[in-house]
């Protein structure tokens, strides 16, 4: 279940990383294509955090261990912010500028989505549930407890 959601999470991130590159936005004044710029301000940044959040799945892979995954659902949130940030729409369009949307960065925008959906609420439930599923169940309290006698040895006796 672990290395499932691992790969999934991978995945994801490096095709997040990969789309930054992309045109994603087209800007429009007064009818006319004026600039088409990428997904990501900072497409080699974008790229950067993806790379961290899949090394650390890759990890996970490798050492499929409840702590280890619950540090990489701790880490997405970080790079998570990262990426928002890179990918943000066009902020300084004028007053008769418009932005049409291509599907690179709408895919960009549902990937994350579901990036940080897996990591941040499906990977900490599927922990908890496992750990639950699999815990030991203390045996049942045994009637009154009978304590040994306790022996004496005494050392450098001749």
């Amino acid at each position: 279940m672990l290395r499932t959601l691992c790969a999934a999470g991978v995945g994801l991130a490096l095709a997040i990383g990969v789309l930054g590159f992309f045109p994603g936005h087209e800007i429009y004044r007064d009818g006319t294509l004026t600039e088409v710029r990428r997904v990501a301000t900072a497409p080699h940044w974008l790229l950067g955090a993806m790379l961290v959040s899949a090394a650390l799945g890759a990890y996970v892979w490798l050492r499929p261990w409840l702590a280890n995954a619950l540090l990489w659902s701790l880490v997405s949130v970080g790079t998570s912010g990262f990426a928002l940030a890179f990918t943000a729409p066009p902020l300084d369009l004028e007053g008769g500028d418009h932005e049409v949307v291509r599907l690179a960065a709408s895919l960009e925008n549902g990937l994350s989505l579901a990036l940080m959906a897996l990591l941040m609420v499906v990977l900490p439930v599927a922990c908890a549930l496992f750990a639950l599923l699999v815990r030991d169940r203390r045996p049942p309290r045994p009637g009154p407890v009978q304590i040994p006698v306790a022996t004496v040895h005494r050392l450098g006796r001749r």
